[in-house]
C-alpha cells in the first residue's frame, strides 16, 4: 500500500517557511551572551520608517539604516519604480521614476550580509 505523500510535502512547506522567514525578518540582536563574538557584537539591522506612501505629488523619501555594521549596501526591487542615491551611506534618498503606480522594496544590506527592507507605496492621488 502507497504512503500519502501529503504530510511529507506540509512538513517541507514548513521548513521552507520557517528558513525564509529568518533570512528576511533581518538579523537577530547580537546582545545574547551566546552572540558575543558574532560579528563583532551589533545590534540588529533596522531600517526606517518601514513604510512610506507616495502620493502623485511625492517624488521622493529618505531612510535610515540604524544597527548592524557599516559600510551600508542599498538596492530597490523594482528599478522601474524608483531607485536609491548614495547607496553606502546610512541614510539613502529613494526617488519615484515618473508617476508610476506600484509597491517597490528598499533594502540594506550591512557588511555581514544582514538585510533590513522597508516598503515604498506610489499611487497617482495626491
Amino acid at each position: 500500500m502507497k504512503q500519502p505523500l501529503l504530510p511529507y510535502f506540509r512538513a517541507t512547506a514548513a521548513i521552507a517557511a520557517a528558513l525564509i522567514m529568518s533570512h528576511v525578518s533581518g538579523c537577530e540582536d547580537n546582545t545574547e551572551p551566546e552572540h558575543y563574538n558574532d560579528a563583532g557584537n551589533v545590534s540588529a539591522l533596522t531600517v526606517s520608517p518601514g513604510a512610506k506612501s507616495l502620493g502623485a505629488a511625492d517624488t521622493s523619501a529618505s531612510f535610515a539604516a540604524g544597527g548592524g555594521s557599516p559600510p551600508y549596501s542599498w538596492s530597490v526591487s523594482d528599478t522601474s519604480l524608483g531607485t536609491v542615491a548614495d547607496t553606502t551611506f546610512s541614510i539613502v534618498t529613494y526617488s519615484r521614476v515618473g508617476s508610476t503606480e506600484g509597491v517597490n522594496v528598499v533594502r540594506v544590506t550591512d557588511a555581514n550580509g544582514w538585510v533590513a527592507e522597508a516598503v515604498v507605496t506610489q499611487d497617482q492621488t495626491p
